[in-house]
């Protein structure tokens, strides 16, 4: 859990901070070794994926706030102990799909055992899995998916191939790391298509 927060805490603060403070240098310093040819084509790849990631992390931390607001009034509700501080955490550990909303669900329930409140406990069972069912069937299909052209299919796939490969860090990074494949590999093709047949893309 320690490690969970830690990423969610400060991966994802930093690659806010490249991509809008330093990402625009890197691109340019880059450019400079790409040939004038394919200038053009590389801009418009690399203004893509910086409007992707940012779309994909700014819906994230949308996602992750209203998670952890239902967390916090659902724990509030059920008289659990430290609701304030065990939603925020709840809404933080939302980041890594699948793990984080395990991991959110045990300080709630072990606190409130250990109050001998199993009521308490009851709610924050029940708040958890209602935050869960409106992310999974609301925000996640109608906000992140269609903020960078991803169906859910995809996203549960490639969030359980990161975590297999990366552990949490692969849970976290997966998609953004799709989407910079994705558009490199599309731009890639479009210039091989138009050093064939400059009209070809177009249409």
């Amino acid at each position: 859990m320690s490690w969970l927060l830690l990423y969610g805490l400060l991966i994802i603060p930093i690659m806010f901070h490249m991509r809008f403070h330093r990402g625009d240098d890197l691109a340019l310093r880059v450019q400079e070794w790409v040939p004038e040819n394919l200038r053009r084509r590389y801009a418009g790849i690399t203004r893509e994926i910086g409007e992707n990631v940012y779309e994909y992390f700014r819906a994230r931390i949308i996602e992750s706030v209203a998670v952890g607001g239902m967390c916090c009034l659902g724990f509030y509700v059920g008289g659990v102990k430290g609701w304030l501080v065990l939603g925020l955490i709840a809404g933080v550990l939302n980041i890594a799909d699948f793990v984080g909303p395990t991991l959110s669900l045990l300080p709630p329930v072990v606190i409130s055992l250990l109050a001998d409140d199993p009521i308490a406990a009851v709610f924050a069972v029940a708040t958890i899995f209602v935050a869960q069912v409106v992310d999974n069937f609301y925000l996640v299909p109608f906000m992140i998916s269609s903020k960078v052209s991803l169906s859910p299919l995809s996203t549960i796939l490639l969030v359980l191939i990161g975590g297999k490969v990366l552990g949490i860090a692969g849970v976290i990074l997966a998609i953004p790391v799709y989407l910079v494949i994705k558009i490199i590999l599309r731009g890639a093709y479009h210039e091989l298509v138009d050093s064939f047949d400059p009209t070809a893309s177009a249409t």
